[in-house]
């Protein structure tokens, strides 16, 4: 509860907490607004539909390592002020334009200034709240981000009901540059240890080495980003695949695959809710690990869902199952960013996270692609559901292993909050 106090009362943590809600909620507008332009208003097919991701995707794909080589060099607040202001300008562009090629290069303009903002604030955490308190603090941070991905989808509906898209991106606009003003309250956030030596150190070093140096990072880095991937490879065929499900299995519609998704964006903000108001210290690996298992209970019940014949218990049990997996998968997006702050060397921060932000999308890229091509058509649905509960189940035991072998090893100490 002492913990939980001292993070609200956290002036820059709270600043930066106020400052991505605006700029997201203005996110959601625009994206639904590009729906409205491409597909409901349009003549937009399902490419043009992928190419709004896509277009998304790929840049910040490319730039999120350079974005992290930035935040090591350079103060974070003005690459995230950078980064608002960015974003807000090619945005902006939307609102004069009804070429769908100028609008995908203009959503991909954001993608690329937008990659700026993930490493930045999540470099900057450490900076501005005590190290035993970073799990509070990144929970503090989801659960505000996941109230954001409960009602700004709603939001946004309501905007576009009143406005005509055109006009609805203007509010994007404009919480950019208010995100960015509310940046300008906090302080400084000059990356640790870039001194004047270690400055002329970097400078001697090839530009191609400070990149090299991620291949030699720690190794339960290493399992992180590989468990971060097969998670989003998951919960990606998850996503793509659930409507199927809502309309196969509990024929429904619209409104009860909208619950669905709620009720799992309602689960992530317990899960990150019990972690901010815990009064026993924290246990990264353990949240992780188990949440990341916890997650498995979704695709499982989706598979047994497909020879289970009682529609009513089937309605009926698939929403606190939601509510169960949503729950794992608070706790470990909190604690994923725990254990990269808290395992990554201060030097290399921007550029580990940088290369998260990286690993998740590429993960993102891989799930769409590889679902569209094997399901149905090579895969039944409920077999692949099926495939992808075991695959969660059995990269949550290897990391068990993993990291039971790490504990017992003298020459490879355990480093965690545990210590």
């Amino acid at each position: 509860m002492i913990f939980m106090k001292s993070i609200i009362k956290n002036r820059s943590l709270v600043i930066m907490a106020v400052s991505e809600s605006v700029s997201n909620v203005g996110s959601w507008i625009t994206m639904m607004a590009v729906f409205s332009l491409v597909i409901f208003k349009g003549a937009g097919n399902v490419t043009e539909s992928g190419l709004i991701y896509l277009v998304g995707l790929l840049p910040a794909l490319v730039f999120s390592p350079v974005a992290g080589w930035l935040c090591d060099r350079f103060d974070r607040k003005k690459l995230m002020i950078i980064s608002e202001v960015a974003s807000g300008l090619a945005v902006s562009g939307i609102i004069f334009t009804e070429s769908l090629t100028l609008l995908y290069v203009l959503l991909a303009l954001q993608a690329v200034s937008g990659a700026i903002m993930t490493p930045a604030r999540q470099s900057s955490v450490p900076q501005v709240v005590d190290r035993e308190q970073l799990t509070q603090a990144n929970a503090f941070l989801q659960q505000i981000s996941s109230v954001v991905k409960i009602f700004g989808p709603v939001l946004a509906g309501a905007v576009l009901t009143i406005m005509n898209a055109h006009q609805a991106v203007i509010l994007d606009v404009i919480s950019y540059f208010l995100s960015a003003g509310i940046l300008l309250l906090l302080p400084k956030l000059i990356p640790p240890q870039h001194d004047g030596q270690s400055k002329k150190t970097e400078e001697k070093q090839k530009w191609t080495d400070q990149f090299s140096e991620l291949f030699h990072m720690d190794n339960q880095l290493k399992l992180l980003f590989g468990m971060a991937f097969m998670a989003i490879l998951g919960i990606v065929s998850i996503d793509i695949l659930a409507s199927i499900f809502t309309r196969d299995v509990l024929q429904s519609g619209e409104s009860y695959f909208g619950l669905i998704v709620g009720m799992i964006g309602f689960g992530t903000l317990v899960g990150a809710a019990t972690l901010m108001l815990t009064k026993k210290a924290s246990h990264p690996w353990r949240d992780v690990i188990g949440g990341f298992a916890i997650m498995a209970i979704l695709p499982a019940s989706m598979a047994a869902g497909y020879h289970i014949h009682d529609l009513t218990m089937l309605r009926f049990i698939t929403i606190p199952i939601c509510v169960v997996a949503g729950f794992g998968m608070g706790r470990k997006l909190v604690q994923d960013n725990t254990l990269i702050q808290t395992l990554s060397p201060a030097a290399m921060l921007g550029r580990i996270s940088g290369l998260y932000q990286s690993t998740i999308i590429a993960a993102q890229l891989a799930g769409t692609v590889l679902t569209s091509a094997l399901v149905p058509g090579l895969i039944p649905v409920d077999i692949y559901f099926g495939l992808t509960a075991v695959l969660i189940l059995a990269v949550s035991i290897f990391g068990l292993i993993f990291l039971g072998r790490a504990r017992g090893d003298k020459n490879y100490p355990l480093k965690n909050s545990e210590e």
